[in-house]
């Protein structure tokens, strides 16, 4: 971002950094160790549009308008670049680009941060007013920064904290770049591919361009249909369709009235109720003449007897 601000208050900064572009191969070597030092993927989540940040890392959040307003002062320059057009495919990417940008340069500062690196009011003054943009006959003026600022679309305040995560990650990167060392057979491949061209031909070709003008015999579509069976074929399958029902399920969504079951009851008395029985049993005394009766009566009372005092 602090690149894109520099860049509008000189004007433009491409053919002045055509010739460091190896001090960027640099920067980014060094900004993969960082990454694979920090894991930056597992502690960032994306998520537009929803209170007001666009990402958040490791809990500090990136504004959804400070990505919108970078979104809007690159729009010209991409279009521009794209013959006053750009894609669905291309916007897309270009945003996500530059919300990567934004993401990685906070982890970055984050980072820094954390191994205890910091940039001072002095530090951050001086490189302020060393800004050539700022200058008048050589000397720092502060009203004519302010001014080249607005011109710009940048508030001061935006401008002096970008500048401070600048310088922080300078630090950082200034570090790993003192612990970096390339090989000659490194250093001359490097140089050999910064201003490397290569020229690429294609051609595409559409399918229904093609499609039905070639005939096909009906013995290579058998030959074809023979020879690959497991791309015609699927697994056996069936279908079923079923219904559950739970007497309980259904029991406990129906509520029934007291007047409905006596109602119920009225209807089917006759079911609740057994016709009236009766069952008897008797003990037979023989008596062959009538000089036993007196026998047989005493015997008769006698059972009677032990039948009420309970005998069986």
């Amino acid at each position: 971002m602090l690149q894109n601000i520099g860049d509008k208050l000189k004007g433009s900064g491409a053919d002045a950094g055509r010739g460091h572009r190896w001090v960027w191969y640099i920067i980014f070597g060094a900004l993969i160790l960082v990454f694979i030092a920090w894991g930056p993927y597992s502690m960032f989540n994306l998520s537009f549009g929803r209170e007001g940040w666009a990402a958040k890392v490791d809990g500090a959040e990136i504004s959804a308008d400070e990505i919108n307003r970078e979104w809007q002062q690159q729009q010209a320059r991409l279009l521009e670049a794209a013959g006053g057009q750009l894609s669905d495919l291309q916007r897309t990417l270009y945003q996500q680009q530059l919300l990567d940008s934004a993401v990685r340069g906070l982890a970055i500062t984050q980072y820094a941060r954390k191994l205890g690196y910091a940039v001072t009011d002095a530090q951050l003054s001086a490189r302020f007013q060393s800004e050539e943009s700022f200058q008048v006959d050589g000397k720092f003026d502060l009203q004519t920064a302010r001014a080249r600022l607005a011109a710009a679309g940048v508030t001061e305040q935006g401008y002096v904290n970008d500048l401070r995560n600048d310088l922080l990650t300078s630090q950082l990167l200034g570090s790993v770049g003192i612990s970096n060392f390339l090989t000659p057979a490194e250093s001359k491949r490097i140089m050999g591919l910064l201003d490397e061209e290569r020229e690429v031909r294609f051609v595409m070709l559409q399918p229904q361009d093609f499609a039905g003008k070639q005939a096909i015999a009906p013995e290579a579509i058998e030959a074809w249909y023979k020879a690959h069976p497991a791309d015609f074929a699927l697994p056996e399958s069936a279908q079923l369709a079923y219904a559950e029902l739970s007497l309980a399920d259904v029991a406990a969504g129906v509520k029934i009235t007291d007047e409905q079951l006596h109602a119920r009851y009225e209807q089917d008395k006759a079911s609740y109720q057994t016709p009236e029985t009766r069952r008897a049993s008797h003990i037979l005394i023989p008596v062959d003449s009538p000089a036993d009766d007196a026998k047989a009566k005493a015997q008769a009372e006698d059972i009677y007897k032990q039948l009420k005092g309970g005998a069986d």
